[in-house]
């Protein structure tokens, strides 16, 4: 007799990485071909964005359901990120945007790891602060 389990926390996330990826190559796909915005555009798109990202107490109580809307608003308005004011913020813009999708795709209902989860994205919002205002085209 087989012994079938079902998919656990893993596949589940793994699963999301192979829905998620090819959003993201599109993403870039699109962002090539369109003009880059400037600074000051880019920055208040990017401020909005960010608000959308929920506290740990909100996910924790509004659990699947809120997630799973958030996880379809996410992916409208996070690609309309790309392209960034410069290509050196392209890459910190999307690994926010995987981490930001992850989190509600994910949905956990572990506050320790919505704490780390919330505290890793805030890392890359900061290494895109920083980089707002840098020419590296």
């Amino acid at each position: 007799m087989l012994n079938v389990k079902p998919p656990g926390r893993g596949t589940r996330s793994l699963v999301g990485w192979f829905l998620i990826a090819p959003l993201v190559v599109f993403g870039v796909a699109c962002a090539e071909t369109r003009e880059r915005p400037t600074e000051a555009e880019w920055k208040l798109d990017w401020d909005q964005r960010r608000q959308l990202v929920p506290g740990v107490e909100e996910l924790l109580l509004g659990g699947r359901e809120f997630c799973d809307d958030l996880d379809s608003e996410f992916r409208v308005v996070l690609r309309e990120l790309l392209p960034s004011p410069s290509k050196v913020l392209d890459e910190p813009v999307t690994e926010w945007t995987d981490r930001a999708l992850s989190i509600v795709f994910e949905c956990s209902d572990d506050e320790s790891t919505l704490i780390e989860q919330l505290e890793a994205l805030d890392v890359v919002a900061a290494e895109i602060d920083g980089g707002l205002g840098f020419d590296g085209e």
